[in-house]
């Protein structure tokens, strides 16, 4: 005896690979209202499992696959048991719940719940080896004639015997791809309309804003199944697996855990046949979720009719058994297509698709995908019309569908599944037929029905005003039901956006009336006041606190009083060596008191500073000096007899003449206030150009947030090369706290932090987490009130550690958004904490690739803008029109209510395609294009280039992020930090994200290096500097996901180095470990939380990981490190390995096969699997379970997995 079908089969390895972790299981859940009677349902249930004898089969195992037996007897009836109303939904989940052993059988079972004394519920569960959800309504049907039947002594008015499907049935080459047979009447002779999204062959009538007539699938050239295999490789060739936004990384191994939202949906009637249009809906609702124009959708194929998407009933309309499929269905939203012309384009896909149909385990041998137990091999998404049974009148009892009210067990194989339902739920009749199928009844609004599984017209099931039922199952691994239910609202806002803007570009309709800028509150100054620079605020905080003191350096004190007269002695003398307004004055020298006071002194005079580190290399020191061309270079001769020519005319501190002095031209809020290097993605520095006006709201916004005033001590942590620096300094000496500074060669990492934490008496500071990270856990500072965190990823574990007692904050901004443009208060607790929402006078904007709004919940490319946006880079007027971009419309205001973004945003004017480059090759001309003048490179706003403080250009910053529904960002990484590794996308941070979490490891990188994902991992706890692994094979799916997290895109933030501290290292939860972690722990913990194609092939393990001067990994040493050691033998390890090997080489029939070499890719299949698993175990005489061929696929890795075992 045969398989029934090759969706049976699937269904059975599908059970052998994942055992319990199956799809749903499939139910006809019949309401029972009335007088019943039970022994006539009894012997219904036995002539239905008569009639359909494969729900009395079972599949033991023979040789390499299933053989199918048929049991003797019939369905036991059921025996009533009785339920509480109140706990239907309780009972059905744990009847659904019970697992199925295709073995050993039954695949069927029988229960039923009494509700009362005429109120019961039938479950028929049936395993989806004898079941699809097509024979739902077959066998619904069924049952109702043969319980009237019994309960009347009648004989039962059914049609013939239903057709088993043979062997050559499976797929149908003699159907068209819209469903209707070639020999059946033309589509415009037919009584009911195509239910596709395209005109019928022979129409000329198009979609909404068509131009042309949309194409009808015709006979088109003869399917073969050489052709159709050929067609698949083709058509699923480079289409990346789809990745929309989760909301949570995706596992190593799926676990089918699955939930339900049902709801309802509106087709306009404008937009046709609806299966297409919502299908059409959903396509770019995926697309504009994940940021992808091309990708799979799984279509659930009937069995019953002769179409994707709806046709004509074929001879299976009436029986019962797995005859469902899936293919898949490419997708192609490139263009930016309008809708007539995407509807176009899906509908000839859906023709495709029908006409070249295979099984699918056929279908994915063709391909051969990678393969990877968190994920499907061709798709994750699918989409199907499923039609609801009708309800029947038998014998005085009514039986109909069960509500979708009360919630039954759910499993799913897909991330998700949307499931449209059509057919009327409250039709009667008896049906009478030939045993084909064909059958009349009611439950269409026209009275009449021709075929149960045929949609005729748009109107059958409808319900009123075109509203659909709608059933998204999702994959609780991935996805929190709130985010279904947003995708759910806005799918069905998709449909009245794409009827009522049929021209629009299909990817530009709006999702949510929220998308736009996020606004922060209103800028804390006026930005074009006279008074609102850096030296009038410091001047105004001195007359009003002028005995406090300002600085509390080791180099000495000064009040505010003694800094505003010194700075103003300075201030005279710089004024007559030419210091003035567009003008930039360096200054190097070691961070110090007296460094305040020189800067003071240079604002004072209406110049800009720009700050140099002597300890720096002379080399860099000689391109900073060049390229800055500053009009002086201000310094004590010691360092300056170290210093490299160039860079203006040297001006040494200590010999200045107090008699030489002029009147000081004060700046304005739009002139240039300090000018600020950061480094260069391809190597060269880039100077940034910051005004006056953002640098002022800055400090007068975040004072008063953080609570700096008189009586804060600040800690000065930054070296005066990074910008945060800027923030310590100025927001401290406009509101009246005092700036401690140590003394320059202090590194203050570790308990030395610690203790000058302490011993400074500091309230608050700004640390980069790689930093607090080194603090020691015995001393809690109890001192310290405001910690401020940013420049890095904030890891949920510093906030348990920290974020108690004291007020933290986690803080994000590139340097060319004036150092922070958001804030976030973190809260142990709380996860990942977010970069939270603007601060004022700054907005955020996501956009996606395409330089639209990205809808909240979906990843895009942060832009900021407002006060704090920088002029440009120096001498780069390419690099600044490419990162600096124009904002088309008005700039953004705050909201009047509690909403964190405004409803209808303006729309940037930005560039589709990679992120920003950087260049590094110096230009010959200033921001605005002019050459630079001798005196004056840096003019000021009249001569200068249009100021970006009116809200009028945006920031690219190259970090992606996403927004929450309270409008707070989540930081996700680098926008070039994604690597597509053998074709798929990955983001190294979240697998950075998991690493770090590992108990023991203090820090963690990841690189994409020759083809291999390698980790490197630092931890406090190695006790023999580095060690490394090398994964038994490289593993490599389909997919990604998203991490979250702190950084700063253009070097925001701070950092001295880097330092082990003394405190032990800690697992997440805060406990000690006690040994160090190796490779293989921390390659296992990636992989019991990553899926396989993201977990590193390699791990080194590290005392530490190099750093750049800002505190940041240097990825550079990295990837040159010699910590780069191991390679992979081509030949196997042990007798075991060897074993293995031979056995791929034997199923495969490819002597060549290496063992790294991963089955699937190899030309593996489903049925293949099963024949190498029988093999192996008979071979090593041991259980090998299914699943490890899936996560390990090689025989390297299937070896080890067993080495594991024991």
């Amino acid at each position: 005896m045969r398989l029934f079908s090759p969706a049976q089969e699937r269904a059975w390895l599908e059970h052998r690979i994942r055992g319990d972790a199956v799809p749903d299981g499939i139910s006809l859940r019949l309401r029972l209202t009335g007088p019943l009677d039970e022994k006539a349902l009894g012997s219904a249930l036995g002539d239905l499992a008569a009639r359909h004898e494969v729900l009395r089969w079972a599949l033991p195992t023979r040789g390499d696959g299933p053989r199918p037996v048929v049991a003797a007897g019939a369905l036991p009836a059921p025996r009533a048991v009785p339920v509480e109303p109140e706990r239907l939904g309780a009972a059905l989940a744990e009847v659904e719940a019970r697992p199925f052993d295709p073995v050993t059988g039954p695949l069927a079972r029988v229960s039923l719940l009494e509700l009362g004394p005429e109120e019961h519920v039938l479950v028929l569960r049936m395993h989806p080896c004898v079941a699809d959800e097509g024979s739902v309504a077959v066998l619904s049907a069924d049952l109702a004639e043969l319980y009237r039947a019994r309960a009347e002594d009648g004989s039962p008015r059914l049609p013939g015997t239903p057709r088993v499907p043979a062997e050559d049935d499976f797929p149908h080459p003699d159907a068209t791809a819209s469903g209707i047979p070639a020999s059946s009447p033309g589509p415009q002779e037919a009584s009911a309309s195509d239910d596709r999204g395209v005109p019928p062959a022979g129409s000329r009538d198009g979609p909404p804003g068509a131009s042309a007539p949309a194409p009808g699938p015709g006979p088109g050239p003869e399917v073969t199944d050489g052709n159709r295999r050929e067609f698949w490789r083709e058509a699923l060739r480079d289409v990346p697996p789809l990745e929309p936004a989760t909301d949570r990384p995706r596992p190593g191994r799926r676990s089918g855990a699955g939930g339900a939202h049902r709801f309802e949906v509106a087709v306009p009637p404008e937009l046709g046949a609806p299966s297409l249009a919502v299908l059409a809906a959903f396509a770019v609702l995926l697309s504009r979720c994940s940021g992808q124009e091309r990708f799979t959708i799984g279509a659930h194929a009937p069995g019953r009719v002769s179409g994707l998407l709806g046709g004509e009933p074929n001879e299976f309309a009436g029986t019962a058994g797995p005859l469902d499929d899936l293919l898949p269905l490419p997708v192609d939203l490139s263009g930016d297509p309008d809708l007539a012309t995407f509807s176009a384009r899906l509908g000839q896909a859906v023709d495709d698709t029908w006409r070249h149909r295979l099984p699918l385990q056929d279908l994915t041998s063709a391909v051969a995908p990678p393969r990877d137990p968190s994920r499907g091999a061709l798709f994750d998404v699918a989409y199907g019309v499923v039609r609801r049974p009708a309800a029947h009148e038998a014998a005085g009892l009514r039986l109909e569908p069960l509500g979708d009210g009360e919630p039954a067990a759910r499993r799913t194989a897909c991330d998700l599944d949307l499931r449209l339902t059509t057919g009327a739920p409250d039709g009667t009749g008896p049906r009478t037929g030939n045993g084909t199928g064909d059958r009349t009844g009611t439950g269409n609004r026209n009275g009449n029905r021709k075929g149960d599984g045929n949609e005729t017209g748009r109107g059958e099931g409808d319900g009123d005003g075109g509203r659909f039922r709608a059933t998204l199952t999702y994959a609780t691994d991935v996805f929190d039901h709130a985010t279904i239910e947003l995708m759910a609202a806005r799918l069905t806002r998709l449909l009245g956006e794409m009827a009522h803007s049929p021209a629009r570009p299909v990817l530009d309709l709006p999702l949510d009336d929220r998308s736009g800028p996020i606004s922060g509150p209103p800028a804390a100054v006026d930005l074009d006041a006279p008074g609102s620079t850096l030296a009038a605020l410091i001047a105004a905080q001195a007359g009003r606190t002028p005995d406090v003191t300002a600085v509390d350096g080791d180099d000495g004190r000064l009040t505010y009083r003694e800094l505003d007269e010194r700075a103003r002695e300075l201030a005279g003398w710089l004024a007559a060596e030419g210091v003035g307004p567009g003008t930039v004055a360096a200054i190097c020298l070691p961070r110090s008191a007296r460094l305040v006071t020189v800067v003071a002194g240079v604002l004072y005079a209406g110049g800009a500073f720009l700050a140099l580190d002597p300890s720096q290399p002379a080399p860099r020191l000689e391109y900073l000096l060049s390229d800055a061309a500053a009009a002086v270079l201000l310094s004590t001769g010691e360092i300056l007899d170290g210093l490299p020519e160039g860079g203006g005319r040297r001006l040494d501190l200590d010999r200045r003449d107090p008699a030489r002095t002029a009147e000081p031209r004060p700046a304005g809020s739009r002139d240039l206030a300090y000018m600020i290097y950061t480094s260069g993605s391809t190597g060269l520095p880039k100077g940034v150009l910051l005004e006056h006006s953002g640098a002022c709201n800055l400090v007068m916004a975040l004072a008063p947030e953080l609570g700096i005033g008189p009586g804060v001590r600040l800690l000065q942590f930054a070296p005066p090369t990074f910008d945060a620096w800027v923030w310590e300094v100025f927001t401290t000496l406009v509101s009246g706290g005092t700036l401690c500074v140590p003394e320059a060669g202090n590194i203050l990492v570790g308990r030395a932090l610690s203790r000058c934490l302490s011993e400074r008496e500091v309230n608050a500071v700004l640390l980069p987490p790689s930093v607090i990270a080194t603090l020691p856990g015995d001393d809690p500072l109890p001192g310290l009130r405001v910690l401020v965190t940013g420049g890095e990823a904030c890891t949920p574990e510093l906030v348990e550690r920290w974020g108690t007692g004291r007020r933290m904050v986690n803080a994000y901004g590139p340097t060319e958004a004036t150092v922070i443009a958001t804030l976030a208060d973190c809260s142990p607790g709380e996860g990942v904490p977010p970069i939270g929402l603007p601060m004022a006078g700054a907005y955020a904007l996501v956009l996606d690739t395409a330089g639209r709004v990205a809808p909240w919940g979906v990843p895009g490319e942060l832009h900021v803008g407002g006060a704090g946006v920088a002029r440009g880079y120096h001498r780069r007027p390419a690099l600044t029109a490419e990162r600096f971009v124009p904002l088309a419309g008005p700039p953004p205001t705050a909201p009047d209510g509690p909403s964190p973004s405004a409803p209808d945003g303006p729309s940037p004017s930005t560039s589709s395609g990679p992120p920003p480059s950087e260049s590094d090759e110096p230009s010959s001309s200033t921001p605005n294009g002019a050459p630079p003048g001798p005196d004056e490179p840096f003019p000021s706003t009249p001569g200068g280039p249009p100021s970006p403080m009116s809200g009028g250009r945006l920031y690219r910053t190259g970090d992606l992020v996403r927004q929450r529904p309270d409008g707070r960002l989540d930081f996700i990484g680098r926008v070039d930090h994604q690597v597509k590794h053998r074709g798929y996308r990955i983001e190294l941070g979240e697998i950075e994200q998991t690493l770090r979490a590992c108990p023991g490891v203090d820090d963690a990188a990841v690189a994409l290096e020759d083809e291999q994902l390698v980790a490197y991992v630092a931890t406090s706890a190695s006790e023999s500097g580095s060690e490394s692994i090398s994964a038994p094979a490289p593993v490599s799916i389909s997919g990604s996901g998203s991490g979250s997290g702190s950084g700063s895109g253009s070097g925001s933030g701070s950092g001295s180095g880097s330092g082990s501290g003394s405190g032990s290292a800690t697992s997440a939860s805060g406990s000690a470990l006690s040994s160090p972690v190796t490779a293989k722990d921390a390659r296992a913990w990636a992989a019991g939380r990553l899926p396989g194609y993201m977990v590193p092939g390699i791990v080194h393990v590290l005392d530490e990981l190099p750093l750049t001067s800002a505190g940041k990994i240097d990825r550079r040493r990295l990837a040159s490190s010699d910590a780069r050691v191991g390679s992979r033998s081509d030949e196997p390890r042990d007798r075991l390995e060897l074993e293995v090997l031979e056995a791929f080489r034997r199923v495969l029939d490819e002597p060549r096969i290496g063992p790294h070499d991963a089955f699937f890719e190899s030309g593996g299949d489903s049925r293949l699997a099963v024949t190498l698993l029988g093999r192996l175990r008979g071979g090593l005489r041991r259980p090998v379970a299914a699943r490890l061929l899936w996560e390990r696929p090689t025989a390297a890795g299937l070896a080890s997995a067993l080495r594991e075992l024991g």
